[in-house]
């Protein structure tokens, strides 16, 4: 009997929604009209802008090209002065004389090194080399014959001695007969120049090279930041790394122009520059130099025309809003008050074996309740997702991350209950309803906690996440907000974590090969910055550092401002130790676990979650935090350390967070 009353409730209330929409259709017709209108002239004056804003950055890219490709020229042809030079002075009679000397004294074996060194031929060499190197700006002279034995070199302990094996491959170019450029492998912000030295015989026998310091030369040579005082001229080698500009010692563009197979050789665009703020430049490879040649400068003032177009723009669409939002307001005021009457219906409504109870929370794309179930009377919270907020690929992602979440059955995980749509297809969900706090407002609260809670609290995340790692499924957003210390069955500090939502699931072909870098850029670990598609268990486990290393000293890996200079920080720095940041000692073991999971080299860190919780389990705080210490906490601050489900405002408003945060995950995918 009770079956057929709650399916006549249940009918009765969708024909009272099917109505209800009905009515509302013949309001929106009006207000779909001035919509319409309102979206054309958005449509059409976001294409002119779209439009004017593409030719702004066309005469950007050919104005730096051209300045670039002047600044080519430019350091070509110093290039070619110094090869001929060098030439000259290898062609110098005296030179050749006093080569062919040293090399006939590297080839006699019992003459020895002293014999090198003691040689008037290495005397005049160096005086030579030395005045030529000071009228040239070029230092650190060497021969070295082809034997590869330094013959000759500025630094006297080289003489005698072999030469590198990085040189190898420089060497064998210029014994070919030309002069060559390459990299200096022992000062990566330096290069070589060498050409040949030849013997009586004019075949090439040995190389004279000279160091080149591009800080010095090329700061000369190149003219952009000559022509405009914004525009600036960067040189870096085949590494990536700028050696000649204000940036010296830097990566360029995080290595996206360093040269590599497959890549273009020249290119132009935006890129976030390594003081943070985003640049604009034109970028091209000097294959016979082994440099590349980035001309750039700040996005904003190269753009800075459109400035006056944008708030021309804000204007008229200031206007457009204020015009319509008077026609939209009587529309509005019509259908309001028949949403309410909605929302209280749907607030008394029996929803399959779930009678609500009472509303605790909504959002943009639906309402969360307090319920029982009618059989069971167990405590529950329900997600209601109206099915006209949201898309349909966004209800269907919903299902499919409620069905990977409920395949979870760890105590230290949240427990799906149920989920399905209504008969007016309303998509909803059951969940475990908690008692208990969230690390994010633990810590807010209570401050840094001491290690042996620490440790228990990681353990339990860690046996959670080990269940979802064994079923293929990597979490993605393990953060504070989504672990929740309960008091459950009698038990204080039961850790749960939350949020399955940005789940990848690792056994599907192309699962999370694509989209947006999703999950809190402060517990994100770096190769996933990096390659959103190159995740594994292993970024859980730099998750789980970073939300360690929070709830021991209070604060974030690193202090930073912005999530930009966050996330530089991230991928270019190491994090200072939780005994520094939290201003006293912390046991070595445990902030040694803590510092693998944030390795930025994934082979030093844990490789798994049970590699991490045995870590955990050898640390001399481990196993301090029991149940009794827990309940005297939580009987003193948390006043929740029960043996039942309380029903209180405050639990039911912290049980709404552990089903609340896939909805924002679905609206912003959306």
């Amino acid at each position: 009997m009770a079956y057929y009353q709650t399916k006549r409730a249940d009918f009765k209330i969708s024909l009272a929604s099917i109505g209800q929409k009905l009515r509302e259709a013949l309001d929106l017709r009006i207000l779909a009209g001035f919509s319409a209108a309102a979206l054309l002239l958005v449509g059409v004056g976001w294409y002119s802008y779209g439009s004017i804003k593409n030719s702004v950055r066309s005469q950007v890219q050919v104005w730096l090209e051209t300045m670039l490709e002047a600044d080519v020229q430019e350091l070509s042809v110093w290039f070619e002065v110094q090869r001929s030079a060098l030439a000259r002075l290898a062609a110098d009679a005296e030179v050749e004389r006093s080569a062919v000397e040293l090399m006939a004294l590297e080839e006699d074996a019992s003459a020895g090194r002293r014999a090198l060194l003691q040689s008037a031929a290495l005397s005049s060499l160096k005086e030579t080399f030395k005045e030529f190197g000071e009228q040239r700006e070029l230092f650190d002279f060497f021969v070295a014959a082809a034997s590869g034995r330094y013959i000759a070199a500025a630094q006297e302990e080289h003489i005698g001695n072999l030469v590198p094996e990085s040189l190898y491959g420089f060497m064998r170019e210029v014994l070919g007969g030309k002069a060559a450029v390459a990299p200096n492998v022992g000062s990566p912000d330096r290069l070589l120049i060498g050409v040949p030295l030849r013997n009586e015989s004019g075949k090439p026998a040995a190389v004279l090279g000279f160091s080149i310091r591009p800080e010095l030369s090329f700061a000369k040579v190149l003219i952009a930041g000559r022509r405009d005082s914004q525009a600036e001229s960067l040189v870096f080698n085949t590494e990536g790394l700028i050696i000649s500009g204000s940036e010296r010692g830097q990566i360029v563009a995080h290595g996206r122009f360093a040269p590599k197979k497959g890549r273009p050789n020249a290119g132009f665009g935006e890129y976030l520059g390594n003081s943070g703020e985003m640049m604009v430049g034109a970028w091209g490879w000097l294959s016979d130099y082994g440099v590349g040649l980035l001309t750039r400068m700040r996005a904003d003032y190269a753009y800075r025309a459109l400035e006056v177009l944008q708030r021309t723009f804000g204007v008229l669409f200031g206007l457009l809003v204020a015009s319509t939002f008077g026609c939209v307001l009587v529309s509005y005021a019509l259908i309001i008050w028949r949403r309410r009457a909605q929302k209280e219906l749907q607030e008394a409504r029996h929803l399959g074996p779930y009678v609500l109870e009472e509303r605790i929370g909504k959002g943009g794309m639906g309402e969360v309740y307090r319920a029982k179930h009618r059989l069971l009377r167990r405590p529950t919270a329900i997600k209601l997702i109206r099915s006209e907020a949201v898309s349909v690929e966004a209800l269907n992602q919903f299902e499919r991350e409620v069905q990977l979440t409920s395949q979870l059955r760890h105590p230290n995980t949240i427990a799906i209950y149920d989920y399905g749509r209504t008969p007016d297809n309303i998509f909803y969900y059951a969940m475990e309803y908690l008692d208990g706090m969230t690390l994010k407002e633990l810590v807010g609260t209570y401050g840094p906690q001491p290690e042996a809670r620490v440790i228990h609290v990681l353990q339990g995340i860690c046996a959670s996440l080990h269940e979802a790692h064994q079923a293929g499924l990597v979490h993605r957003d393990i953060k504070p907000a989504n672990v929740m210390l309960c008091s459950l069955g009698g038990l204080c500090d039961v850790v749960k974590v939350l949020d399955f939502g940005l789940v990848t699931d690792l056994t599907r072909p192309g699962e999370g090969a694509l989209g947006p870098l999703l999950g809190s850029i402060r517990f994100i670990a770096p190769e996933v910055m990096l390659t959103p598609q190159a995740i594994d268990a292993r970024s859980d486990i730099y998750s789980v550092g970073a939300l360690a290393y929070y709830i021991l000293t209070g604060g974030y890996v690193f202090c930073a401002q912005t999530d930009l200079e966050y996330q530089r920080c991230v991928l270019s720095q190491d994090p200072d130790s939780s005994s520094s940041r939290l201003g006293k000692a912390i046991e070595t073991d445990l902030a040694q676990v803590v510092m693998a999971c944030l390795s930025r080299d994934l082979s030093a860190r844990p490789q798994d979650v049970l590699d991490l919780s045995a870590r955990l389990a050898n640390c001399r705080a481990a196993g301090e935090w029991n149940h009794s210490q827990a309940k005297e906490w939580w009987t003193e601050y948390g006043k929740h350390c029960n043996d039942h489900d309380g029903s209180d405002a405050m639990n039911a408003t912290r049980a709404v967070k552990s089903v609340q945060t896939l909805t924002v995950v679905a609206a912003e995918r959306q």
